[in-house]
């Protein structure tokens, strides 16, 4: 029977020497590195999220149509649209209405004048060069009937209002833009671009349109973010770029305050 406990010892030599054995390594359960393997080290450092903050800086490459996205927050001017022009490159079309009244004066009876729709248009040639037409449209004037009442016009002639009563429409003068930003800081989240407006008498008489010579507006537009508030400004000075009807000369300042409300 010895070789009964021969291979029972055997038996308990190989269990104990495998019982012994190196143990295994723990396992690491801590993140990987994250790899970057392919991925160019510009287009890193160039992610921004939906919603970037004033610091991340977007490369627009050369911003043909695409515009600036460096200050997607700001919100453009809601009013005024032929003075009041945005001092970023963007390409967008929106929608012009506009109505008003007015009470008599020596030459015009009371009127109600309204713009029953139009639209604008800006076209970004690079993120920093910037075309539009903001100005023009369909107009339709009333004026007021039974308002008798003579006048001197300019010339000293005398003249009677009640020839102007009644509906009068017509097409209104052209006019549009072409700028330049001169200063974008991302960072700050401000911005200053310089331009130049025009204005065209192809407008119809009818509405008192179309009287020359052409107008000329040079103006500076700027614009600046102070955390979920953001300020837009345009100011320019315009005159007639000839002799005509039309010489008055005119300094204008347009301003506009918006706020972040949701994300």
């Amino acid at each position: 029977m010895k070789w009964h406990y021969s291979l029972l010892i055997c038996i308990l030599l190989t269990s104990t020497t495998l019982a012994q054995g190196t143990p295994p390594k723990p396992v690491d359960h801590s993140s990987p590195a994250p790899i970057t393997a392919g991925i160019p080290e510009s287009a890193i450092s160039q992610t921004c999220p939906a919603l970037f903050p004033p610091a991340c800086v977007h490369d627009n490459g050369n911003g043909f149509l695409t515009g600036n996205h460096n200050f997607d927050q700001f919100i453009n001017f809601m009013s005024n649209p032929v003075f009041s022009i945005d001092p970023r490159a963007v390409t967008e079309l929106w929608p012009i209405f506009g109505s008003t009244w007015t009470s008599t004066i020596p030459a015009l009876p009371s009127a109600n004048i309204w713009i029953p729709g139009d639209v604008g248009i800006y076209v970004a040639l690079s993120e920093r060069l910037s075309v539009g037409v903001n100005q023009g449209g369909y107009m339709i004037a009333d004026f007021s009937k039974g308002q008798a009442g003579q006048f001197l016009d300019r010339f000293g002639r005398l003249q009677d209002r009640r020839q102007f009563e009644g509906q009068r429409e017509g097409w209104l003068d052209l006019g549009g833009f072409g700028q330049y930003t001169l200063i974008q800081n991302p960072e700050d989240q401000f911005l200053v671009t310089a331009g130049l407006r025009w204005t065209a008498p192809i407008g119809s008489k009818a509405i008192f349109q179309g009287n020359g010579p052409a107008n000329l507006a040079p103006y500076l537009t700027f614009g600046k973010g102070f955390g979920d508030i953001h300020v837009l400004a345009t100011g320019g000075y315009q005159f007639p770029a000839g002799s005509g009807n039309r010489t008055a000369n005119l300094c204008y300042a347009n301003l506009h305050l918006g706020r972040q409300l949701f994300e």
